[in-house]
């Protein structure tokens, strides 16, 4: 825990992991990439330039020390959990929505008694 946050250490973020946190950071556009090139949390961590950044394939150089920024951070604290909760606005599925919706009730019933 951070300041009452769950985290998660850079380097044990899974392929699909990073994918989801450049959703969060906006940089989904680069999920697939990131994907077919099998970068997670230990290939993040030897980014220490833009240009290791854009080789993992992030080739606009704005966004990719954007990116590089986050991980700094990401090094120095580890990755917040937040990043890979599902956003119920996100979902398109109509049953991954159903089977969200079910235990989100499930839950709540359990909870009142």
């Amino acid at each position: 825990m951070l300041d009452g946050k769950l985290v998660k250490p850079l380097s044990e973020l899974s392929v699909h992991e990073v994918s989801t946190v450049l959703e969060a950071l906006k940089l989904g556009k680069y999920k697939e990439t990131l994907l077919n090139n099998e970068i997670d949390g230990r290939c993040l961590m030897k980014c220490n330039t833009v240009e290791d950044v854009k080789e993992m394939g992030i080739p606009i150089t704005v966004k990719a020390s954007l990116l590089l920024d986050e991980i700094r951070k990401w090094k120095a604290s580890e990755v917040q959990i937040e990043y890979f909760t599902i956003n119920q606005a996100e979902v398109k599925s109509p049953i991954v929505s159903y089977v969200l919706l079910t235990i989100t009730h499930i839950i709540v019933l359990y909870m009142c008694y």
